[in-house]
């Protein structure tokens, strides 16, 4: 018998276990990893930031949004209907 492993929270491990458990093409994985990029050299808000001075991110439940989008794959009709030439 195999072993499944799965993967949880917001890692890029986990975000990679999720493009291929749900077959995603190779194009879509590399377009995870851009924004993957982007999230990783982006800086997180500090409390003496005056934008977010007065927000508190203590209820941020990142796990949360992993979980979400498995929900959204329920009527998904298959990555042939997804254009892949950048709209930007």
């Amino acid at each position: 018998m195999t072993e499944t492993k799965t993967l949880t929270g917001f890692t890029k491990q986990a975000i990679e276990a999720l493009s291929r458990a749900n077959g995603e093409p190779d194009w879509m994985l590399a377009r995870r990893f851009e924004a993957w990029h982007v999230y990783e050299e982006t800086p997180f808000p500090a409390a003496n930031d005056e934008l977010w001075r007065r927000t508190s991110l203590n209820d941020l439940k990142l796990e949360a949004a992993v979980r979400r989008r498995r929900n959204c794959l329920r009527n998904f009709k298959g990555w042939r209907t997804i254009r892949t030439r950048r709209a930007f």
